[in-house]
């Protein structure tokens, strides 16, 4: 073919028409911003890079217009990439700083609760923060969904970041649970026991001071164990 002028600029033309035909459908797409078209337009770079190694013969202008051209559309595609990953990002964090928010109300709610109304509300804290995390704006404000322009969805690292954060406040939550229900079975136990002592001598008082406990006791938070005995206390008093 080298000794045959006529046959290489016809493999060569042949070569460019390819390639042109190659470049122009890629200047063509539109990259709509899911990830599956973004894997489909990179494989097709790819695989025009390797026609471009492939294509011998190949007159030097040819190439070098068609190169230009092909590193164009990867280089306009890349940065509308680049700017919607920020965008992305900016979504994202906005999201999580909300969720975040909402959690350490539930947190602070949690360890400053002395009842069982106290822990309810910081459950519902907690549940709100989980429709939060949810994909989209639904589970907020008319307010919030009227005016935030996006689809409201985090990125794994953020959503994962709120998952720790939302699990540590549930741990919370039970464990301050199980104190206030030591506190209570500590204090009930002890006043059962002193009615109970003062049953022998005073068992009018002593009858009187059941009667306030179980008052007392009711809609206080304790295990059905401690409670139990509690009453079994009472009764023997």
């Amino acid at each position: 073919m080298e000794n045959d002028p006529a046959e290489w600029r016809s493999a060569a033309e042949a070569n460019a028409s390819r390639l042109r035909a190659r470049v122009d459908d890629l200047c063509a797409q539109q990259v709509d911003g899911s990830a599956q078209n973004y894997r489909q337009f990179w494989a097709e770079v790819e695989e025009i890079n390797t026609l471009f190694k492939q294509s011998k013969p190949l007159v030097k202008e040819d190439r070098e217009r068609l190169w230009a051209a092909f590193n164009q559309v990867c280089s306009r595609v890349k940065e509308q990439q680049r700017r919607e990953r920020a965008q992305r990002a900016d979504v994202s964090q906005q999201k999580r700083k909300l969720v975040e928010s909402k959690l350490d109300e539930a947190f602070h709610q949690a360890r400053g609760a002395g009842s069982c109304p106290d822990l309810r509300q910081a459950n519902q804290l907690l549940q709100q923060a989980l429709g939060w995390m949810k994909d989209g704006w639904g589970n907020f404000s008319v307010g919030t969904q009227l005016f935030t322009l996006n689809d409201g969805r985090m990125l794994k690292d953020d959503h994962d970041a709120c998952w720790k954060r939302w699990r540590e406040v549930k741990n919370t939550i039970a464990a301050r649970r199980q104190e206030i229900c030591e506190l209570n079975y500590g204090h009930f136990k002890s006043e059962a026991y002193n009615a109970k002592t003062l049953a022998d001598e005073y068992p009018k008082e002593a009858k009187e001071k059941v009667r306030e406990i179980h008052r007392a006791m009711s809609g206080r938070m304790t295990e059905r164990w401690q409670f139990d005995e509690i009453n079994k206390v009472l009764d023997e008093a």
